[in-house]
């Protein structure tokens, strides 16, 4: 992983400070029932009834329903640390342990920092959200945790494959399931549209944080060498 590459200034500040105007004026809209921010939730919320109707998230129906509800399922928070763990057990393993370190600090905190900011927040879910789909609408915790997890793969596991075919598979497919995860949070009326784009854009502000000190954790390295 070369994320020194990536921690330039003139890269990142500037992607950091758009991202978080973005981010505070979706949550201050969202706290102060901004008028801008409930037309789109709204007719975004009608067009996926109207294209989509009322599903269900169970194993049955169409092959759409059938895989939003296999994404819903592997998007959920505690299933993305379960895969995040596998990740950070392999970097041990391959004896990149401040990458392991990096990568589990920066899921632990990107999650519970959205739970926090949820419970701050405390927004209702759409009205047609499902039983299974309980707690505080903002900022989406399964859009947060896949984009923490996406992000994490791009970073350390795709720059250390050197068989050119198998990095671009991985990168499709990942990228693929994440969007998917995103679009089924839409799909099940789980949450509103700027919960979606809160809960992702929370997540890359994370990780460009988590990218800017990066260094600190192969600072003992670089002393030994």
């Amino acid at each position: 992983m070369k994320i020194e590459r990536l921690n330039l200034i003139k890269v990142t500040i500037p992607l950091l400070i758009m991202l978080l105007i973005i981010f505070s004026f979706m949550m201050y809209g969202v706290m102060t029932n901004c008028h801008l921010l409930k037309v789109i939730d709204k007719s975004s919320l009608e067009w996926f009834t109207q294209c989509f109707g009322h599903p269900s998230r169970v194993y049955e129906g169409d092959i759409l329903n059938l895989y939003m509800t296999f994404c819903a399922t592997v998007g959920d928070v505690s299933t993305v640390l379960k895969l995040a763990s596998i990740v950070v057990i392999c970097l041990f393993i391959f004896k990149n342990k401040h990458q392991a370190i990096w990568v589990l600090l920066l899921m632990t905190t990107g999650t519970w920092i959205n739970y926090l900011i949820k419970q701050t927040v405390e927004r209702q879910r759409p009205y047609s959200h499902l039983a299974i789909d309980s707690g505080w609408s903002f900022p989406s915790g399964h859009s947060n945790a896949s984009t923490l997890l996406f992000l994490v793969i791009m970073l350390t596991i795709v720059p250390v494959i050197k068989v050119k075919v198998i990095r671009i598979i991985i990168i499709i497919v990942t990228s693929i399931l994440w969007i998917s995860i995103l679009f089924c949070r839409l799909y099940f009326h789980a949450h509103y549209l700027t919960d979606v784009i809160g809960g992702g854009t929370l997540a890359v502000v994370w990780v460009l944080l988590f990218i800017m000190a990066y260094p600190l954790f192969t600072l003992r390295n670089n002393k030994k060498n």
